[in-house]
């Protein structure tokens, strides 16, 4: 048998010209192969990353170079679901460019969702269809006709968030009652009107009906909010709320779970310098600074709300808990605003926990609120409760 030589071939012909070249100056398109310079003339170009070769309508030029689609995304680029541009990924929002954005979208200022336009609830600000229900809530105001079961006038808003909540709209018939999605929690967050009296009370037992029938539920992400009404406070009443909360800090975190103590979204911190204020503006001036709202007791939300907002209970849909925590707060802050800052520090100031504990259960007493003592004394475990001398307000 002959000796055949085998030689390795590393050229091919190019289809449209017929001649011959090395492999590595070819290109392949579909089902052919062809030099370069048919391809250009014939308008196909490559890719600069990856050498693939592609009609030029097919090619990306960014940022002066060719990227086939592939290669596009793999550098860092995306395209605009919109008008099918593409840019730099970090400059897509939700698939879309800044241009498209602008032109067609808007953020809600609630929860900064992204919204069409078309669907966006424009009021003295833009909002999501489910934001826009609770900003409306937030300019209505309930006004109860029965004090009996909370006591004190003073207005509040609650807000309730939770882990699953099917049949929502079960909930639609009572006016105090709106929802909305919050990004830190699986369920939605149940937010009232501005409510005062027994009407909250109300509104709280038909929330738990629904949530007891329907099986809502809450997790350690969830929250329980209440915003207590500042409108009418003096300064001096102010300064005297927020000086009685300073000294009394250690003991609602006893009365709340343990996964609310030094929580992200209700953190602890000095209520700094606020004794020195004399006027309005100051007083809002001091609200600004507080670094963040994610405070266990929130100022900033005199600036937008008129209330101060107490961040630290941990999520329930559990009435009693819902009614006594607004019983408790409102009595205090009704006590403090009443007596002023200098009987707040006699009352608080240089005193144990327990101590704290009993001034505070006098002042609920003091109020018709005899079941309250018992009740904080059972959830804080260390606190005990034996009935003293209503405090003096002097």
């Amino acid at each position: 048998m002959p000796n055949i030589e085998v030689k390795n071939d590393t050229t091919m012909v190019c289809h449209f010209c017929g001649k011959r070249f090395p492999n590595e100056t070819l290109r392949s398109y579909l089902c052919f192969t062809c030099c370069l310079d048919c391809a250009e003339h014939r308008g196909y170009f490559t890719c600069d990353k990856c050498g693939i070769l592609e009609l030029k309508s097919h090619l990306l030029e960014l940022d002066d170079e060719c990227f086939c689609s592939a290669c596009a995304s793999d550098y860092g680029y995306s395209r605009c679901v919109s008008c099918g541009t593409y840019n730099v990924a970090a400059e897509v929002e939700n698939g879309y460019c800044k241009d498209c954005l602008d032109k067609y979208f808007v953020h809600c200022d609630s929860c900064d969702d992204l919204i069409h336009k078309e669907d966006a609830e424009i009021d003295n600000g833009v909002f999501c269809p489910e934001c826009g229900a609770c900003e409306f809530l937030s300019k209505v105001c309930i006004e109860s006709d029965t004090f009996d079961v909370i006591k004190s006038r003073r207005f509040y808003g609650l807000e309730l968030e939770t882990a699953g909540c099917d049949y929502t709209s079960l909930l639609r018939a009572n006016k105090a009652w709106g929802s909305k999605y919050d990004g830190s929690i699986v369920g939605k967050e149940f937010v009232t009107s501005k409510i005062n009296g027994d009407a909250g009370a109300r509104a709280v037992s038909n929330l738990y009906e629904v949530a007891i029938n329907n099986r809502w539920t809450v997790d350690t992400r969830c929250g329980y909010h209440l915003h207590l009404d500042m409108t009418n406070e003096s300064v001096e009443g102010l300064k005297a709320i927020t000086g009685a909360y300073a000294h009394t800090a250690g003991v609602w975190r006893r009365f709340v779970a343990s996964c609310r103590v030094n929580n992200g979204w209700c953190r602890d911190t000095s209520l700094g310098d606020f004794e020195s204020i004399t006027s309005q503006q100051e007083w809002k001036r001091y609200c600004d600074s507080r670094e963040t709202r994610y405070l266990w007791l929130n100022w900033r939300a005199y600036l937008s709300h008129k209330t101060v907002e107490v961040r630290i209970h941990e999520g329930t849909l559990d009435y009693m808990a819902i009614v006594n925590w607004v019983k408790a707060h409102t009595s205090f802050v009704d006590w403090a605003a009443r007596v002023g800052l200098e009987a707040v520090k006699k009352s608080f100031f240089n005193k144990t926990t327990q101590e704290q504990f009993d001034a505070l259960c006098n002042i609920w007493v003091e109020d018709g609120y005899t079941d309250l003592p018992d009740y904080y004394a059972k959830k804080s475990v260390i606190f005990t409760y034996a009935p003293k001398e209503a405090i003096c307000e002097a």
